[in-house]
């Protein structure tokens, strides 16, 4: 369908687990935590994404280092100025970050809410930092793991689904392209 994989591996942190994946078509994995990402990272996987906005410079920097020696495709998530800072700082100014805007679709954890004015302000400062790539837009649906049956999963994805078109509206109407826009819960799915 065009759509490229980066299946979540808290659920078998098994390197042997995820080169499968990445051989039955996967572009690459995504990781909860720092160091699950790490584990990843320097056993050769291509492309990592940090799925919880990392907020702790020695952390960024770790990953930065390790995905610099792997040739690594690292993705950032990011919902606050605080790891904006976090990564903008390690990163300086002879490199650049890739990173994701998270966006909060109900599951309340983490993100920014669809249509706030905190999203424009954050998108204003990926804009203005050159050591940032806004990649795109993330996700995860987390609270469909509580719904009842089908029609309640089948109600909180298409909610998420519209909610991400009206980010992307939203950005693009702003002049901010969004290249790629990246969910995922397993019962959404």
């Amino acid at each position: 369908h065009g759509m490229d994989i980066r299946p979540q591996v808290k659920t078998h942190k098994c390197l042997a687990i995820a080169q499968i994946q990445i051989e039955l078509g996967a572009v690459g994995i995504t990781a909860s935590k720092p160091t699950e990402a790490l584990v990843f990272i320097e056993s050769g996987i291509p492309s990592v994404t940090v799925a919880y906005p990392v907020v702790n410079r020695d952390s960024v920097r770790a990953l930065l280092d390790a995905a610099e020696r792997h040739r690594c495709d690292l993705r950032f998530v990011v919902d606050s100025l605080a790891g904006i800072d976090a990564i903008r700082t390690v990163v300086g100014t002879a490199k650049t970050a890739a990173v994701f805007l998270e966006i909060d679709v109900g599951l309340g954890r983490c993100g920014v809410l669809p249509g706030s004015s905190e999203l424009e302000s954050i998108v204003d400062i990926l804009r203005e930092s050159p050591q940032l790539e806004l990649r795109g837009i993330l996700s995860h649906a987390g609270h469909a793991y509580a719904a009842r049956n089908r029609d309640e999963v089948t109600a909180i994805a298409e909610a998420e689904r519209r909610q991400l078109a009206e980010v992307v509206g939203q950005l693009s109407a702003g002049g901010t392209t969004v290249a790629e826009i990246s969910v995922g819960s397993t019962p959404t799915v």
